[in-house]
């Protein structure tokens, strides 16, 4: 067993950690290079530590590019 994007304290089995920060921005640049103009970002009701990270590098990447994502841009569900 391998645990993927979590380290759990205490636990001896091998983990894989993530950025989720740069998966983010990454995606961000995917979106904008492939021509969209308006961005929106769907996340859980409740944001985790790695849903913040990734929502943080998806808006930084456009407020560095000169887009701004509006609060109203940011959805929350529990789909």
């Amino acid at each position: 067993m391998v645990f993927i994007g979590r380290k759990i304290e205490g636990c001896a089995l091998p983990f894989i950690a993530t950025d989720n920060y740069k998966t983010g921005r990454r995606v961000g640049k995917f979106l904008k290079n492939a021509g969209y103009e308006e961005f929106y970002y769907l996340a859980p009701s409740v944001l985790s530590d790695t849903q913040n990270e990734r929502y943080r590098g998806f808006r930084d990447f456009f407020r560095e590019n000169g887009t701004l994502l509006p609060k109203e841009n940011l959805y929350k569900s529990d789909l």
